[in-house]
């Protein structure tokens, strides 16, 4: 069964109400689709209330409910039927929200103030039939924002200790120089060009409870628990915490954390 599906079945049995599914429901696609810890990705930007967001791909409308409490225009773009009936049930009635199967350049480039591309780039194939879907997505969605707005992209780290440890895999994953070369990508063209911050949500970035950043990295002793795994099964090999402490004080945590958080701002000259 997709997760969709399982999602759609569980608004039914809980009447909508995501905190019940949570306490109600084992299963882990339910927990990162209704837990208010991941709204803590985002809930700390201060998005200006009345500008436009376009978040490509649903995610079960994890993260749609925060901006239309942050005040936003949400424009979500779907193809997945069963995802836009998961979000279409879970915020029916929301005046400022619309989902769209397609964005033609013409309506889309520079249209938004934030795009939001968090837990689903690795769908990129399921848009981009290119030898490189990754990029290209990357590539599209920077064209959407306007100057001085800003690409908020998430995804895993497939370098993560906690892989390494035997925690399943979410996704496909992308290092960070991976990810950075792909925001970086087209510098020359000068619609492309754009300043990146880096961060990095601990445990992983669809349940943070810490986000760190350059300007203020983790330090040996900051990490327990990070050893509760939803995604069963699960054989740790490895102290997830011991391993961390050691990449900390090598200098080595961003190229060893979860996850990611890159927030691309396009430069205003643009």
């Amino acid at each position: 069964m997709k997760n969709a599906e399982k999602i759609l079945e569980v608004l039914e049995r809980y009447h909508g109400d995501g905190e019940k599914a949570v306490r109600g429901e084992s299963d882990p696609c339910v927990l990162y689709a209704f837990s208010d810890i991941r709204e803590n990705l985002l809930e700390w930007y201060p998005f200006a209330r009345g500008a436009k967001l376009l978040q490509i791909g649903s995610d079960a409308g994890a993260l749609t409910g925060l901006f239309l409490k942050k005040g936003l225009k949400v424009t979500v773009f779907e193809t997945d039927v069963e995802e836009i009936a998961v979000g279409e049930k879970r915020f029916a009635g929301g005046m400022e929200l619309s989902y769209v199967k397609e964005i033609a350049d013409a309506d889309g480039r520079g249209a938004f103030d934030y795009v939001v591309l968090v837990g689903t780039i690795d769908r990129a194939s399921e848009w981009f039939s290119s030898l490189n879907p990754y990029e290209e997505l990357v590539q599209k969605a920077k064209e959407y924002v306007k100057p001085g707005g800003c690409l908020f992209l998430a995804a895993a780290n497939r370098m993560g200790i906690r892989y390494f440890c035997g925690a399943a895999r979410m996704e496909r994953g992308f290092t960070k120089t991976e990810l950075n070369r792909m925001l970086d990508a087209a510098e020359d063209d000068a619609e492309k060009k754009g300043s990146i911050t880096w961060y990095y949500p601990i445990p992983e970035y669809r349940l943070p409870t810490m986000l760190y950043s350059d300007s203020y990295l983790p330090v040996r002793g900051e990490f327990s628990n990070l050893s509760v795994a939803y995604d069963a099964p699960r054989y740790q090999m490895i102290s997830e915490e011991a391993a961390l402490n050691i990449c900390c004080e090598e200098g080595q945590f961003a190229n060893f954390t979860s996850s990611y958080l890159a927030v691309w701002k396009k430069d205003m000259s643009v």
